[in-house]
């Protein structure tokens, strides 16, 4: 059993964690609670505020509990 931990950041500033109406047709969060099998993948999606509406976002994801602190991270340019 592994869990993740995400965070995001602008200009080093994290963002808050953003919500959504269930109806919403754009965005599920069902994926972040489901359990899956060894091998298998799927896709999750994550809400934040932005800061502003200029500055590139950060987006690091790690084990919740692990003893190596591997970091996976990607930068997403925000559209101008």
């Amino acid at each position: 059993m592994v869990a993740f931990d995400d965070a995001a950041y602008q200009g080093g500033v994290g963002l808050n964690g953003a919500y959504f109406l269930s109806d919403s047709a754009k965005y599920s969060a069902d994926n972040q609670t489901k359990e899956i099998k060894k091998g298998a993948s799927i896709e999750v999606e994550v809400a934040y505020e932005l800061n502003d509406t200029t500055t590139d976002v950060e987006v690091e994801v790690k084990e919740l509990f692990s003893f190596d602190n591997t970091t996976i991270k990607k930068t997403f340019a925000i559209s101008k």
